[in-house]
């Protein structure tokens, strides 16, 4: 083989890499999410539906996709309802709108642990009833209640340097 075409190969095979690894963000699993409270303390309270192979599986990937809308997505609006009034819950803007490759690499890093870091699942039972659903494809889909360390996360991205401080530029 001669060098040229080991050169194009070899480009082929990193931009290859480079665009599954960006898939990987753009392909993210469909999910469900709705704020349920009041933000306070800079956190979110969010229910969120999430897939797996078994319940702790689909738990797991459940707090991903909550840290994913986050992220990436934004989270809805909606409205509580508490007793005789409603409350609306304005939308929240994604802190990542767009992420570069080097983000997209420190995320792949992130969602494997660290992400625990800053969700909490609410809940004193397993989820049961509608919040735990057989798929035809035999895996489950569950339902649970996430409490997203929103300001946390901000904090802790901007000190890793994946993000700039919100105070930077002005």
């Amino acid at each position: 083989m001669s060098m040229k075409k080991f050169k194009i190969l070899l480009l082929l095979s990193l931009f290859g890499i480079i665009s599954s690894n960006a898939q990987s963000f753009d392909n993210w699993e469909e999910y469900s999410i709705v704020p349920t409270q009041i933000s306070v303390d800079g956190t979110h309270f969010v229910k969120v539906s999430g897939t797996g192979h078994n319940g702790n599986k689909a738990i797991k990937n459940a707090i991903k996709n909550a840290l994913h809308s986050a992220l990436i997505s934004g989270i809805p609006s909606s409205t509580v309802l508490s007793g005789p009034y409603s409350q609306a819950i304005p939308a929240t803007a994604p802190i990542i709108p767009s992420l570069n490759s080097r983000q997209i690499k420190y995320f792949k890093s992130f969602f494997k642990k660290k992400y625990l870091d800053f969700a909490v699942v609410y809940s004193d039972r397993y989820p049961s009833g509608d919040d735990f659903v057989f798929l035809h494809n035999g895996d489950v889909k569950v339902d649970v209640y996430v409490l997203i360390k929103y300001d946390e996360l901000r904090h802790y991205l901007e000190e890793k340097g994946i993000i700039s401080s919100l105070s930077s530029g002005f």
